[in-house]
């Protein structure tokens, strides 16, 4: 399952990340979160993977292992 915008942003306040880090690691242009938050849409399903996947490459190289609210990972 893909997370949602909300459930990334948690994710990344968790492992303590920002915005920009958490973009340009995922590759994904700040102003398209600014414009997806500004609309009240998620972004593409592309966009959130290629999230997601930045900031569980971020968690791994800091040795964060961060456990999801039913505490898996």
């Amino acid at each position: 399952m893909v997370p949602t915008l909300d459930e990334i942003e948690i994710l990344r306040t968790r492992i303590g990340v920002d915005q920009k880090a958490m973009c340009e690691r995922g590759d994904v242009s700040q102003s398209t979160l600014v414009r997806c938050r500004k609309a009240g849409r998620e972004p593409t399903e592309r966009v959130r993977r290629k999230l997601k996947a930045a900031l569980d490459g971020i968690a791994e190289e800091r040795g964060i292992v961060v456990l999801d609210d039913q505490g898996g990972r």
